[in-house]
């Protein structure tokens, strides 16, 4: 799954993204409040600037994902 797909699901009304593959995934500067991404790979990931209340980012894989000035 892409960023795109992630965000034109997301768009539809779906937050169930659990063991998603989004490493390097671009997704500053977006709403993602109430996403379940339990155990995904968020790997380098930009999340700039993203909002993500009440996500559920239990065991996901952040390593050197950018999440300067992420709202929580």
């Amino acid at each position: 799954m892409n960023a795109d797909q992630l965000l034109k699901r997301y768009a539809t009304g779906e937050r169930e993204f659990s063991q998603a593959n989004l490493h390097t995934a671009s997704l500053g500067e977006v709403c993602l409040a109430d996403i379940n991404l339990t155990r995904s790979d968020l790997a380098k990931a930009l999340l700039s600037q993203t909002i993500l209340r009440r996500a559920n980012l239990s065991e996901a894989n952040l390593t050197a994902a950018t999440l300067w000035r992420t709202q929580s």
